[in-house]
């Protein structure tokens, strides 16, 4: 099964992601290298991590529901080639993400990513993983992501013993 997308969608696709870019950038100041134009870097650095930046534009189809009793609302697809090139900042890698279907952002790092449960699936050649929503910080508003960001970092969750994430099964 074909999922390939017209020349005019990909374009569309490309100004309203370059529009989200620039709203980040505007929201987490002057302090940062803009990397949104490369194909093998994350979107943003700042002092002492990385961001990238993604969005949920639409809800997800069935075919996308496969992670058992997460409701749809709650799922997000990441490319696992964003997530390669983040876990090669581990774990200083940061996810700004965008649910527009629900009007929420979220920021997600990097080691948050590698220890929640995911369904891994290959689309078109391409990698996917299908996420839970429920486990990553909401925000109100951009201005918090160099915040939550630098906050993070102090604690340094990477190094605590404990499982990262809520609602982890013990055995």
């Amino acid at each position: 099964m074909s999922y390939g997308r017209t020349p005019e969608q990909r374009q569309a696709d490309l100004v309203d992601s370059k529009a989200w870019e620039q709203d980040v950038a505007r929201a987490i100041g002057p302090l940062i290298v803009d990397r949104t134009d490369s194909t093998t870097e994350l979107d943003f650095w700042i002092p002492g991590a990385v961001l990238e930046t993604k969005e949920k534009k639409q809800p997800l189809t069935e075919r996308w529901h496969l992670l058992p009793g997460v409701p749809e609302p709650d799922l997000f697809i990441l490319d696992e080639l964003s997530y390669r090139k983040a876990a090669k900042h581990f774990p200083t890698a940061y996810f700004v993400i965008r649910d527009r279907p629900q009007d929420r952002v979220f920021v997600v790092s990097i080691t948050e990513l590698v220890c929640q449960e995911r369904a891994r699936v290959n689309r078109a050649g391409k990698g996917k993983h299908v996420y839970q929503t429920t486990h990553w910080t909401q925000i109100q508003s951009l201005e918090e992501i160099v915040g939550h960001v630098m906050a993070d970092l102090i604690s340094e969750p990477w190094k605590r013993s404990e499982c990262i994430g809520k609602d982890v099964p013990q055995v």
